[in-house]
């Protein structure tokens, strides 16, 4: 079995010039799995130090089911439609610059980068340990996390 470790460089400047969500689906990628990405990065949902739950909007507190936490959070996201319309709305609202009160300023750029890079350590870390464990569907779908986080950021919005 190969590891394979995925590093990215978030491009912050192509990211908050993206003007609507579904220019980040346009790679064909899956769109609750976007939308689960793009909710962390954004900070709507934000994984717990304990890996055992995560935040909604600061709101909610959710208890993870198993011991992978955004295997959780993209399950939550694909089985929920009002919290998915919830992170296209929010995504939508700052970035198509419809509303210029909306927009991302030096500290809002820094926190974006600090999740995506937060997000993209545990996809690694949590990939590591479904291997480890020898647990070839959930390394699968860690993999495809991976490869997608690379894609979407790297990719298709250069």
């Amino acid at each position: 079995m190969q590891s394979k470790t995925v590093a990215v460089e978030f491009d912050i400047e192509n990211y908050v010039e993206v003007a609507d969500f579904y220019d980040l689906v346009k790679t064909g990628e899956n769109a609750h799995l976007v939308a689960a990405l793009t909710g962390c990065i954004e900070g709507i949902i934000v994984p717990g130090k304990e890996n055992s739950f995560f935040t909604i909007a600061g709101l909610s507190k959710v208890k993870c089911r198993d011991s992978y936490l955004f295997l959780d959070i993209y399950r939550f996201v694909s089985k929920n439609r009002n919290m998915f319309n919830y992170i296209v709305d929010y995504f939508n609202l700052w970035h198509n610059n419809e509303y210029k009160v909306f927009s991302y300023d030096k500290y809002n750029k820094n926190d974006l980068i600090n999740n995506f890079n937060e997000l993209a350590s545990l996809l690694i870390e949590e990939r590591n340990i479904a291997s480890l464990k020898n647990n070839e569907a959930v390394t699968e779908a860690y993999d495809i996390f991976n490869s997608s986080l690379s894609d979407l950021y790297m990719s298709s919005l250069k």
